[in-house]
């Protein structure tokens, strides 16, 4: 059966059971042992693998009286057994780190998908607005062309002459449109 390279993450149980199971052992480190003994006067020698407990209080853990694969392979399998007690605290505390990182991860990508709804409710917010500017540059442009042409400005009798005309009709004009996008402007804005 191939690895998985990317297993199901360790339930909160399941690493509460591991860290209790852990506490139990014998302390660390582990070390591990491995050779043979004579089978009485036959010539025969048995091979055998230990692991061994915390050397302070020199304890067998563990042993290994028979493997079907001397050798590598059962070395390999004992080598396995102590390296993991040894590195049982530190992949405990990366698992429950993995596990807030993964939570953490998960409400930001709540977070961001709320930043982008708002941002997309923005956008099109700006766009709207981004048209009636739009609308009112060209209804400008109009009143400005259309005024610049007018020779007769009711206006010129009090001082005014045909520009000053030209600019207060347009903004008269201006000020009417205005006017009436504003009114058609939603009333309520984006949270």
């Amino acid at each position: 059966m191939p690895h998985d390279p990317t297993p199901t993450p360790l339930t909160e149980a399941e690493l509460n059971r591991l860290a209790d199971l852990e506490a139990k052992a014998t302390a660390a480190p582990w070390t591990t042992d491995s050779g043979s003994v004579p089978l009485g006067d036959t010539g025969d020698y048995e091979p055998y693998w230990f692991v061994n407990g915390n050397r302070k209080t020199n304890s067998q853990v563990a042993s290994l009286a028979y493997c079907a694969d001397e050798g590598d392979e059962c070395d390999a399998n004992m080598d396995l057994i102590a390296s993991l007690r040894n590195a049982a605290p530190a992949l405990l505390a990366a698992a429950r780190e993995n596990a807030g990182l993964r939570e953490s991860l998960h409400i930001s990508g709540e977070v961001l998908v709320n930043y982008t709804d708002q941002i997309n409710a923005l956008t099109t917010e700006c766009d709207a607005a981004l048209a009636r500017v739009a609308e009112l540059d060209r209804a400008l442009q109009m009143i400005s062309s259309k005024y610049h042409s007018d020779r007769s400005c009711s206006l010129e009798a009090q001082g005014y002459d045909q520009l000053d005309c030209a600019v207060i009709a347009a903004e008269d004009h201006l000020a009417q449109i205005a006017l009436s996008v504003l009114n058609r402007t939603p009333k309520e804005t984006p949270q």
